[in-house]
């Protein structure tokens, strides 16, 4: 099933490739404008100068991938193909930066224009790519610009700086920066400077010294706090640079298993890496949004076809292997499914997925059933994720409010079923100057009146690692304990327990909280949960009607009435949508307040 599976991935993912490089064909290159760039510094716009680089970034990876594919091709149109592409690849060159607007400072910076940030390091690994692929079949001339142009503004600016790049100091960082950054210069040495040993040994060294705190930077469950999307990201860099060095060193230097750096958790904290993906999907298909996530999620089958090669264990039965390292195939990101076209993805999809498809039809994996569970508990990560029998999926969280693209959410949970998310986790928003400032918590999906945590006398949690959960319990039976007052500044509360009961079989959530005051200084405790479906209040209850079904809310020994609250979200794609806060106050007396209330769906 799986080989099957597989083959019809490679069959359509190279018949798309051949059609979107034809279409592309006949178009020009979009042009970057100092209008465009000064956007950003001018109004905090970052969308606007991105949409055009990285359409350009799309004719670039397009065009190369379809070079790639035409090396195997009896192909009556290559010339003009090639030709296309070195224009492409001349005009990047060209480009007065490769960085983008929101990762240099001009007023500071003389040197801006030689700024090492995420982008400039993809596009300096996707031409070394192209140049190992394609080498005789790219003129001298062009070869020979894509060469400087590494040197000048990667290569010597990156290896001749002190540890960490001062510019921006990702060297020593444990987010999807590292990774991406690293792993891009790392893969770009392993193509250019196989003359030169020495400075190749050297630069390898650094690299990877710089990696061991990517690696470190995971939670020990395997949890990439940033979320899914951005585990993609840098883990696509990760494996395409680790599988590269690997072979080049015939196994010697092996990132995947091998001792090397200095690792809390080693080996193990690998292994709980390579599994992480597959717990972050519901059986419908949306996905964990936490922090800067997206429900819409997807992954990349190059990624894991990699993984899979490294951490399946020899007895598995393909089934078995496919359950634990690859998600459901029908979310497998295609050609377009990343609008910034990051190559190492694309390559990684046609040559890593091959290669595991003919180690798969040569091995002697027997057929075979597994079973996935029905809940998982990431302890270091304070995540728990349960699917039920009557296809509702529940997900909470504890943490902390200082983790990687940290939204104020200690508490936080969701709930859906068959593709709608009835109490939802907004993911990431708009990115704009104003989203990594100091007025990130005014926005709101990342301040906590945008997740489904508790009001404390009109204040949410606060901001800092000192704001989180002090304790979080869980088992397989769907029962969480968070304790969680010291996500609230202080003096606001002592103590606040939120207790989940799961029903793996019905998907009835149940959830109590129980709150201590000071009697001095007693406040009122507001519950406030988020949906983007338009709430409708009947006495006690709150509907959320959709086609496939209705959830209900239904709050015990409500005093009060139930507030509805509309609010306008600019999502991370800049379009504006609707959300809805349902907020009632908790019962209470002495000093103490009380809230239960369950969550049940009826579907039609």
């Amino acid at each position: 099933m799986m080989r099957k599976q597989l083959a019809l991935f490679l069959q359509n993912y190279e018949e798309e490739i051949r059609d979107s490089a034809r279409e592309l064909l006949p178009k020009e290159m979009p042009v970057l404008t100092e209008e465009l760039f000064g956007l950003y510094e001018t109004t905090g716009n970052r969308l606007k100068y991105e949409e055009v680089y990285f359409a350009r970034r799309k004719m670039l990876a397009v065009l190369g991938m379809r070079a790639i594919l035409g090396l195997e091709e009896q192909w009556e149109e290559k010339q003009t193909y090639i030709q296309k592409l070195e224009e492409v690849i001349l005009d990047i060159c060209r480009e007065e930066t490769w960085a983008l607007p929101a990762h240099v400072n001009r007023r500071e910076n003389p040197q801006w224009r030689i700024t090492v940030d995420l982008f400039a390091s993809e596009t300096a690994q996707t031409l070394s790519e192209l140049m190992e692929f394609l080498g005789e079949t790219i003129s001298a001339e062009v070869w020979g610009k894509m060469r400087e142009n590494i040197e000048e503004r990667i290569f010597q600016p990156y290896f001749t700086s002190e540890v960490p790049y001062k510019h921006k100091p990702w060297e020593c960082g444990s987010n999807n920066w590292n990774a991406v950054c690293a792993g891009s210069i790392g893969s770009a040495c392993l193509h250019l400077m196989k003359g030169q040993p020495e400075r190749l040994r050297a630069s390898l060294s650094r690299i990877i010294n710089s990696l061991t705190y990517y690696i470190n930077g995971f939670a020990e469950d395997g949890a990439c706090m940033e979320g899914l999307a951005y585990y993609y990201y840098g883990m696509t860099y990760f494996t395409n640079f680790a599988q590269e060095l690997y072979d080049a060193t015939e196994g010697e230097t092996d990132l995947f298993c091998g001792k090397w750096g200095e690792f809390e958790g080693g080996e193990d904290r690998r292994y709980q890496i390579a599994h992480f993906p597959v717990k972050c999907f519901f059986p419908d298909g949306k996905c964990l949004s936490f922090s800067d996530g997206d429900t819409e999620g997807w992954f990349r089958v190059g990624v894991s076809s990699v993984l899979a090669m490294h951490y399946g264990e020899p007895g598995m039965s393909e089934e078995a292997l496919a359950a634990a390292l690859f998600p459901d195939m029908s979310k497998a990101g295609s050609l377009h499914s990343d609008t910034c076209y990051r190559f190492a993805a694309l390559k990684m999809d046609l040559i890593q997925t091959r290669r595991f498809l003919a180690l798969l039809e040569a091995s002697d994996r027997k057929e075979g059933t597994f079973e996935k569970p029905k809940a998982y508990i990431l302890p270091s990560a304070q995540w728990y994720i349960a699917h039920s029998e009557a296809n509702v999926s529940f997900a909470c969280k504890g943490g902390h409010n200082d983790e990687p693209h940290n939204h104020n959410d200690v508490g936080h949970f969701i709930y859906e079923g068959k593709g709608e998310m009835f109490l939802t986790d907004l993911g990431a928003g708009e990115y704009t100057k104003d989203y990594f400032s100091e007025k990130r918590y005014q926005i709101l999906c990342n301040n906590s009146f945008g997740h489904s945590v508790p009001v404390i006398g009109g204040e949410g949690q606060g901001t800092g690692k000192e704001y989180g959960c002090s304790r979080f319990a869980a088992d397989s039976d769907g029962r969480v304990c968070i304790e969680m007052h010291d996500a609230y500044p202080e003096g606001l509360l002592k103590e606040l327990q939120r207790e989940f009961q799961f029903d793996t079989e019905t998907g009835k959530l149940l959830v109590r909280d129980c709150f201590t005051f000071d009697q001095a200084k007693a406040a009122e405790a507001r519950e406030n949960l988020i949906t983007q479906i338009r709430p409708v209040a009947e006495g006690n209850k709150v509907l959320l009607k959709t086609e496939k079904g209705t959830c209900t809310v239904e709050i015990e020994g409500l005093e009060g009435s139930i507030e509805i609250r509309e609010y306008d979200h600019s999502n991370h794609q800049g379009v504006t949508e609707k959300v809805y806060g349902i907020a009632w106050p908790a019962a209470a007396a002495d000093g103490r307040a009380q809230s239960s209330f369950s969550v049940t769906t009826q579907w039609k």
